[in-house]
C-alpha cells in the first residue's frame, strides 16, 4: 500500500476513533504458550537419548528459522523471534 493510503487511513481511523488494540488477555495467552512450549521440549529432551538429541534440535532450530524468518519479513512479528531465543537460551543454561 503506497503511503498516500496509509496516511489517509491513519487519519480516518483518528477522526472515527477506530484503532487497533490488543486484548488484555492475549499477554497471558502468549506468557501461558511459551511456559507450555518450554515444558513440552524439556520433557523431549530429558525422554531422548543423547545421540537423538542433536538430530532433534537440528531439525527444530532449522523450522524455526525459516518459521520466523518469514514471519519477521513478511509479517513483522520480529518479537516472536526474540521469545524463541530466549527459550533457546534457557534450554542451553540447563544443560
Amino acid at each position: 500500500m503506497p503511503g498516500v493510503e496509509i496516511h489517509a487511513t491513519l487519519l480516518d481511523n483518528i477522526f472515527k476513533q477506530d484503532f487497533l488494540y490488543m486484548p488484555t488477555w492475549s499477554v497471558a495467552l502468549d506468557a501461558l504458550m511459551i511456559f507450555t512450549l518450554i515444558l513440552i521440549l524439556g520433557y523431549i529432551l530429558m525422554v531422548l537419548k543423547p545421540i537423538f538429541i542433536f538430530p532433534f534440535v537440528l531439525i527444530l532450530t532449522s523450522g524455526l528459522y525459516y518459521y520466523l524468518y518469514d514471519l519477521l519479513f513478511r509479517d513483522v512479528m520480529g518479537l516472536l523471534l526474540i521469545y524463541f531465543f530466549l527459550l533457546f537460551v534457557l534450554f542451553q543454561v540447563h544443560y
